[in-house]
């Protein structure tokens, strides 16, 4: 007769019985294993003496004396491990020359170049910067994509000091705790605890601005053509004035003047309506620069040091606007956008944040000076000198939009001037337009400055 164990198959991999349960019926909680079993040295004693007479002059005591107390919980023990980790083995579609697809980090979404496997298993891989912004690092092959496009890349040329110690962090030696090392480090620290400050800060600013960041785009495309959506309103409305200032002052014949008229009416609604979808943007936008040239020729206005300062701002707007509209065609190597497109794009960024800053210089150079006028423009210039050469040219952008709202609303204040003022069109366009300069700022915050900055040669390699 065939035995049957107690604790029979069910399916595969599950006993009719669990372990602990085996143990029960088996009483194995009271057997001890063998090497349990094993016969414990004696504990050493000695023998003390005792005094008195009747105390029978000696005694046997312990040797070592038991403690008093015990500790109320089970000291943890590490666990031995016998695995040490290993250098992750490259997948087959990987080789040098291979182009990747970033899927988390900074630069997800990116397409970059693998350059060689380092011995802690992470991937050496780069844009390369001048040609999409990536710089060189490391990468864990669990977050990217290879693609079946590759780049001829002679791996002798890899320079070999391109390994995990390059990318490592100094550490700095740690000083005695004296008084005067105390007072040494921090005067020799005031940079290092600035920057920290600020990076709090800016993550607390990313924090508060997270849930209204994917509309800042939308957002600054308006404010950049809501002067000629305005102009377009107020020429619309206000018809026969304008024509009769073009013919009376400024010798328009009478259809010449129609004819002006309405074709900036209609280029303004048109185009400021193309860029805020976003199509066609770059002939939208030329479309409106020259709207901006023709109107400052036309009205007589070009030899106004405030209108052509303001304007060419407005012109800074709209290149922003046009930076943002090129679109990464489809090149040789996988959608790596060329060299060439890269500079235009750059090209416009660093020209528009340029063009950006001359609303400020018409606002030193106009209006009466005062102590509080002073403060503000040495504080704006520190901004726009900081936007132009595009060193931390984010938060300098930003900084001038907030300048820029209460400047603004306090000196442009068209709304408490009384409807038969003439003042009241002036206040009003120096107000649309400085809101088109605020949503430059606003794209360029988004969009970044750009190639030719500070912030970007800080990452190229």
């Amino acid at each position: 007769m065939v035995h049957k164990p107690r604790n029979s198959l069910l399916t595969v991999g599950v006993n009719k019985y669990s372990r602990s349960q085996v143990v029960a019926k088996r009483v194995l909680y009271k057997r001890k294993p063998a090497s349990a079993v094993a016969v414990c040295p004696p504990a050493s004693n000695k023998t003390v003496e005792v005094k008195g007479a009747k105390n029978g002059g000696t005694r046997v005591i312990a040797a070592a004396k038991a403690p008093r107390f015990y500790a109320a919980e089970d000291v943890a023990q590490p666990l031995k491990n016998r695995k040490h980790a290993g250098v992750a083995k490259l997948r087959n579609t990987i080789v040098p020359g291979t182009v990747l697809i970033l899927l988390a980090g900074r630069y997800r979404g990116k397409r970059v170049v693998f350059l060689k496997q380092l011995e802690s298993g992470l991937l050496l891989v780069s844009g390369p910067f001048k040609v999409n912004g990536v710089p060189l690092k490391r990468v864990n092959q669990a977050y990217v994509i290879a693609t079946s496009t590759k780049v001829e890349l002679d791996a002798s040329k890899i320079d070999a000091q391109l390994n995990d110690a390059y990318f490592a962090r100094a550490k700095s030696a740690k000083k005695a705790a004296t008084e005067e090392a105390f007072f040494e480090g921090s005067s020799l620290s005031t940079m290092d605890n600035l920057k920290d400050y600020s990076s709090k800060l800016e993550d607390i600013i990313d924090r508060i601005g997270q849930p209204i960041k994917p509309h800042i785009p939308a957002i600054a495309r308006f404010l950049i053509v809501v002067t000629f959506l305005e102009d377009a309103i107020r020429i619309s409305t206000q018809f026969g004035d304008q024509l009769f200032y073009l013919q009376r002052h400024r010798g328009f014949p009478w259809g010449l003047s129609h004819l002006f008229l309405i074709i900036n009416v209609l280029t303004m609604l048109s185009c400021s309506t193309l860029v805020i979808a976003r199509k066609h943007t770059e002939y939208a936008a030329a479309a409106l620069l020259g709207v901006v040239v023709t109107q400052a020729l036309g009205y007589g206005l070009i030899f106004d040091a405030s209108f052509f300062l303001r304007n060419l701002s407005v012109i800074g707007g709209l290149l922003m606007v046009v930076s943002d509209s090129i679109d990464k065609r489809r090149q040789l190597f996988a959608g790596l956008p060329s060299v060439t497109e890269s500079n235009k794009r750059t090209y416009f960024q660093l020209a528009g944040r340029v063009l950006l800053i001359f609303l400020f210089v018409g606002f030193i150079l106009h209006g009466s000076w005062s102590f509080t006028r002073f403060i503000g423009a040495i504080i704006g210039f520190g901004a726009c000198v900081m936007v132009a050469v595009g060193f931390k040219a984010k938060w300098s952008a930003m900084f001038l939009v907030l300048f820029l709202s209460v400047f603004n609303i306090v000196v442009n204040n068209w709304w408490s001037v009384e409807n038969s003022s003439a003042h009241k069109d002036f206040l009003k366009y120096d107000f649309f337009q400085t809101l088109s300069i605020m949503g430059g700022l606003l794209l360029l915050v988004t969009i970044g400055p750009g190639g030719m900055s500070m912030d970007e040669k800080k990452k190229a390699f």
